[in-house]
């Protein structure tokens, strides 16, 4: 299946510190290990050919590009401070390509009559499937972060699920890096206090049928303060990517990325 992930932006107050083993990861996950860097290798000129995309009803202000997701020939794009209804409820929006272009074939929003905002923060694709970061007005005065979930059948979209952790929290930040692979997606929430002040964690989601469960709280066995452990995710089949930005085994935020894999029991 393809795999795709999605963005996040940075908090000013990460450390230093560090040691960095390795150990079994809750529910089935084992952490493989770090990668510390990577080189790419070289690459043959290719011809390239050039479309933009831009949204049907696009405004100055939208940030529309803030966060984009591709798979096959379908193309979500997140623009999560369009106004719609309301100031920065924010919107994604999915393109399709036909014959030698491409097209708009939806706009995905927030439920009507909830009160969200950047809606479109992150986005993650996969197949027929999208997964959609979003801020959420839990009704009583606070503010909690998550995910929703559309599914397409022919060419319209509908919402499937909202997703969100065991135990929500603002802070957690739940909502800005997200990856989708099949019936499995991973949502980052690199400021989780876990194992101390902005430590992060990575929350692991199945599908079954149309429901979706939680199904692994991945936390790296070395975590500390400040790691941001989940700043951004990557998901291929049964084996997940995450980005620890504060990580300092290689000094002050030179950073890490742990590699997981599924484990799966008879």
């Amino acid at each position: 299946m393809d795999s795709v992930d999605g963005s996040a932006r940075t908090d000013s107050s990460l450390r230093s510190g560090g040691r960095r083993p390795f150990r079994r990861a809750p529910l089935g996950w084992l952490v493989l290990g770090t990668l510390l860097a990577a080189f790419p290798s070289g690459a043959g000129s290719a011809e390239q050919v050039e479309t933009k995309l831009l949204a049907a009803d696009g405004a100055a202000g939208d940030v529309f590009g803030y966060a984009v997701s591709i798979s096959g020939t379908t193309a979500l794009v997140g623009a999560h401070q369009d106004d719609g209804s309301a100031g920065d409820r924010g919107s994604a929006y999915v393109f399709i390509r036909s014959g030698g272009g491409w097209q708009q074939q939806a706009k995905l929003t927030p439920p009507v009559g909830t009160s969200h905002k950047n809606f479109g923060y992150a986005v993650a694709l996969s197949g027929d499937t999208a997964l959609v970061g979003v801020e959420l007005d839990t009704g009583d005065g606070t503010t909690t972060t998550g995910a929703y979930v559309f599914v397409r059948q022919n060419a319209a979209w509908t919402q499937q699920a909202l997703l969100v952790a065991d135990v929500p929290k603002k802070t957690n930040w739940f909502h800005v890096s997200l990856a989708l692979s099949g019936d499995t997606a991973l949502v980052g929430a690199w400021r989780d206090e876990t194992n101390g002040y902005l430590s992060g964690a990575a929350v692991a989601f199945v599908r079954d049928g149309t429901s979706w469960s939680e199904q692994a709280r991945l936390l790296p066995a070395d975590g500390e303060a400040f790691d941001a452990f989940g700043f951004e995710v990557a998901l291929s089949g049964d084996t997940a990517l995450v980005r620890a930005l504060g990580d300092d085994d290689m000094g002050d935020f030179a950073g890490a990325a742990y590699v997981s894999e599924r484990t799966h029991s008879t």
